[in-house]
């Protein structure tokens, strides 16, 4: 937090009377610092499975990606969108884009690449900045 302001000590201390006493304008800054962390609790940044299903039959575009999670764990954000979770056990999907409607099935990451629910010739997309920390994920398994 950064606070200041304008003041003449003159009319303070009835040197100018023509000078103004106290403060004439002030003003705060806050500053919010946020660690976004990669420890894969709630309310945190973790990797994880996401593929669109609108439009698809079992082979639409996927990613392995950094996916912020709410604390409450009920809303991501993926790519600068936000995902809310679906509470349907039957739904072939497990989020929505409440934006554009869009549906995407969002899981944990498979240590043996068996990240698609279902059988699909495409390939998934690993973005760059998750490349290292998804190979080491790989590496435990």
């Amino acid at each position: 937090m950064r606070a200041e302001g304008d003041l003449d000590f003159r009319g303070t201390l009835a040197v100018a009377k023509d000078a103004p006493i106290g403060f004439t304008a002030v003003r705060v800054t806050f500053g919010i610092r946020a660690d976004s962390g990669h420890t894969g609790g709630m309310g945190t940044r973790r990797i994880m499975y996401v593929e669109l299903i609108s439009g698809f039959d079992d082979d639409g575009p996927a990613w392995i990606a950094y996916v912020d999670r709410s604390k409450t764990g009920r809303t991501l954000t993926f790519h600068g969108r936000r995902l809310q979770r679906i509470k349907d056990d039957d739904a072939a999907a497990n989020h929505v884009d409440p934006d554009t409607g869009e549906a995407f099935w969002v899981s944990s990451v498979k240590r043996g690449r068996h990240d698609r629910r279902r059988a699909s010739g495409r390939d998934i997309e690993i973005d760059a900045d998750a490349a290292d920390e998804y190979a080491k994920i790989l590496d435990r398994g």
